[in-house]
């Protein structure tokens, strides 16, 4: 009887030391800098990764709120904004000024470097206030170029090597884009 017993414990043991052994070759790794520096807001799925799980879409680039495409093709806005959602996307938003530094980078990583592009902002000539191609939940704009516009309907992005700011342009005006996916 005692031996039975004592073997069983043994086994017992041998059993649990090899499952967490297991446990321990299957664990992801973790890397030994919890956030590494980086010199641009892309996204890695490094920790701090809060949409590490979501993979962007061929040719888009991940960032911490969404996934950006640079397309150098100039067109009006309606005819971006077409174009953006026949790969599944829209124009990109700008609608703080985090976002519009990630389309800034966006577009110096396209080889962008002092331009326009065109964002999903957009209004009618009847209502002032801008709302976001794609986005139904937020109405609002981050930093505009100079004081907030009025005179046309369609939000572009200004850049130089440093900075951009949100302007508005005729919405025929024909520029390159940024198409977008918002995380979530």
């Amino acid at each position: 009887m005692m031996l039975s017993v004592s073997l069983c414990v043994w086994i017992v043991v041998a059993v649990t030391q090899t499952a967490d052994s297991q446990e321990d070759e299957n664990a992801p790794s973790v890397p030994t800098e919890a956030f590494p520096e980086t010199e641009q807001p892309a996204m890695d799925g490094t920790e701090g990764d809060y949409f590490a799980d979501f993979t962007c879409s061929d040719g888009f680039t991940k960032y911490s709120t969404q996934c950006l495409l640079y397309v150098p093709q100039a067109m009006s806005w309606n005819e971006a904004k077409e174009n953006c959602r026949s790969m599944g996307s829209s124009l990109a938003s700008a609608f703080s000024g985090f976002q519009a530094s990630e389309v800034h980078h966006e577009m110096k990583r396209a080889g962008d470097t002092s331009g326009k592009v065109w964002v999903g902002g957009h209004k009618s000539p009847e209502d002032v206030n801008w709302s976001w191609d794609g986005v139904s939940y937020f109405n609002g704009v981050g930093d505009f170029c100079g004081e907030e516009p009025h005179e046309n309907n369609c939000l572009e992005i200004t850049a130089d090597d440093d900075s951009a700011c949100l302007g508005d342009t005729d919405c025929d005006t024909k520029l390159p884009s940024v198409c977008g996916t918002i995380l979530m």
